[in-house]
Order: C-alpha cells, then structure tokens, then sequence
C-alpha cells in the first residue's frame, strides 16, 4: 500500500471512531437510546441525474435507531443533490460541508436529483 493510502485509511477509521462517539453520545442524552451498535459506514456518491427517493430507515426487519450523514462537499460544488425531511427542514449550516445530520431513523426523507456535480456523503446507522 502506497504511503498516502496508508493515510487515507487512517484518517478514515478516525473519522469513522469519532462519528462513532458522538451519535452514540447524542443517542443517549437527546434520544435516551442506549446500547446502539453502529453498522458499517458508508460513502454515498450522486453523481448528475442520482437520487434516492422517499424512505424510511428503519423497518420491523431492519431495527434501525439513529441515522445519521456527514456533507463531504459545500452546497454550492454541485446543483440539486438536497437533502430534504418529509416534515422538518434543515437549517442551512446543514448543507456545509463537515456538517453532521443525526435523526431517528423512522423519519422519512429523500435526496433530490443531482443536476450538476457531484454530491458525497458518509451515511450510517445504530441499531
């Protein structure tokens, strides 16, 4: 492995232990949520004409707790690409990027279509 490969996973499992620490935190003292155990994080790409319609993370089969997504990009490096809860709206500072979005995963939400550029997110959940 190249040297700044070996960077990369290092930073990554940082941000991953991290990510890991503060929603659990927030489970606990927000959600009153104990005990959650995080399933594998994951890197959401949506590049133009990418979308995911409206859903729910959390199912009788899936106990799915706490969700949460981390902007990797600003707002303003790609057009459409949003965001968007059925019955709550984001405050802007949740478009910037670093940004973390932590919710119940019975929510319902959606990405709209990217138009142009490119969207990145980290996605995840606590059972």
């Amino acid at each position: 492995l190249t040297e700044a490969y070996k960077n990369f996973i290092k930073v990554f499992e940082d941000v991953c232990k991290k990510t890991e620490q503060t929603v659990a935190k927030v489970g606990c003292e927000f959600f009153e949520y104990f005990g959650l155990q995080l399933e594998p994080i994951q890197l959401s790409t949506y590049m133009p004409g990418c979308y995911y319609g409206w859903h729910s993370d959390y199912s009788p089969e899936v106990l799915r707790r706490l969700s949460f997504t981390i902007q990797l990009d600003n707002y303003d490096e790609y057009e459409g690409g949003e965001l968007q809860f059925k019955d709550h709206d984001l405050p802007e500072s949740a478009l910037h990027k670093g940004a973390l979005i932590i919710f119940r995963s019975e929510l319902r939400h959606r990405v709209t279509p990217v138009i142009e550029g490119s969207r990145h997110s980290l996605v995840g959940w606590f059972r």
